[in-house]
């Protein structure tokens, strides 16, 4: 692709590349101009055509740029579709429909990128506060779609708690049994929470 500017300054791109009716296998190399808002497309020999970006309606697809002009349905063929797409799209100085910036496909590097640099943060956190993180998104989940369901879960674990509790004070061997940081006035004070939690749930779901 290449960039530069016209005398009075307005910007310029030319993108090489090919051109075919749809459904028509014969393709001819052509040069694909972007400049005054107009889309000027030419093979070697003539002027294949000249639209304004406002008047073609346009698609990305897998054998290339799909523009609609005229009543006719071309293909174009470039090596950088993205920039193509940037070229012709919604902008101050280029309004074009944007339809085909809007279905351009992101670069496999640019995926993997924000793949990577997700996994880097979501990495960083300690595990508590990922367990949190899903804990609270389980819990939002339930209330939005099964509201019965994450009231009667935490009332089970609540009574659980206050069961397992009640064996402890009762039970020193049952207490020294208990994993860390599980103590009977911990569970206590997990089950009493989990009670009120229940109740109010219950009023506001």
């Amino acid at each position: 692709m290449l960039f530069s500017a016209t005398a009075d300054n307005c910007p310029m791109e030319e993108f090489e590349g090919t051109v075919r009716l749809a459904g028509d296998s014969g393709a001819l190399q052509a040069i694909m101009l972007v400049v005054d808002d107009r889309l000027k497309v030419s093979s070697r020999q003539h002027e294949i055509g000249d639209w304004k970006l406002t008047d073609i309606s346009s698609s990305l697809k897998d054998d290339g740029c799909h523009i609609t002009a005229e009543g006719e349905e071309l293909v174009l063929w470039v090596s950088e579709p993205k920039r193509f797409a940037e070229a012709i799209g919604p902008r101050l100085s280029n309004p074009g429909d944007g339809s085909l910036l809007q279905g351009a496909i992101p670069d496999e590097g640019e995926i993997s990128g924000t793949v990577a640099r997700l996994s880097t943060v979501i990495g960083a956190v300690p595990t508590r506060w990922q367990m949190v993180g899903a804990s609270a998104a389980v819990v939002l989940g339930l209330a939005m779609v099964a509201p019965l369901v994450l009231i009667g879960t935490i009332l089970l674990g609540s009574l659980a708690a206050l069961l397992v509790s009640g064996y402890g004070y009762m039970d020193p061997f049952t207490a020294v049994q208990l994993p860390d940081p599980f103590t009977p006035t911990v569970l206590l004070q997990i089950g009493v929470t989990g009670l009120i939690t229940s109740i109010a749930l219950a009023v506001i779901l």
